[in-house]
């Protein structure tokens, strides 16, 4: 005999509790990136125009900023919400990557004039808040996978 089995209230509660939470992890990304709109363009004018790099860092800072501010819960649930969920993976994992660089870029920097470079306290921030979208992003998509 089947028996209809329906999920407790207690099982329930995680992903009822934790929506504030999706919600206020995601309010410091859209942060994020409307900060990375402004940051990203002036930024470039810190490398001096070595090879161009400046503008490619403007391009791709505004870009991520661009996805950072997609509206991720009307993409739908098909497979373009995947496909740019992929991207979105990709492009935040290449600002980690950018940002240990810069860090690195800045202590060689200091280093060539004697100057001690200050902790990357800055980018440190920068790399939390990009790195919280993934789970957040993915959560809110699919509350269930919290449990």
């Amino acid at each position: 005999m089947d028996t209809l089995v329906t999920p407790s209230s207690d099982s329930i509660a995680p992903i009822a509790s934790s929506r504030p939470g999706l919600r206020f992890a995601r309010a410091f990304g859209i942060g994020l990136g409307l900060f990375l709109l402004g940051w990203g363009p002036a930024s470039w004018l810190r490398w001096n125009g070595a090879l161009g790099l400046g503008l490619v860092q403007g391009i791709f800072i505004a870009g991520y900023a661009l996805l950072l501010l997609l509206p991720w819960e009307r993409l739908g649930r098909g497979r373009v919400w995947w496909i740019a969920y992929a991207i979105f993976g990709v492009c935040s994992l290449s600002f980690v990557f950018y940002q240990v660089f810069d860090v690195l870029y800045q202590l060689a920097l200091a280093q060539d004039v004697g100057y001690k470079s200050p902790p990357p306290a800055f980018q440190g921030v920068l790399i939390f808040l990009a790195l919280m979208q993934l789970p957040t992003v993915l959560f809110a998509h699919k509350p269930e996978l919290l449990d």
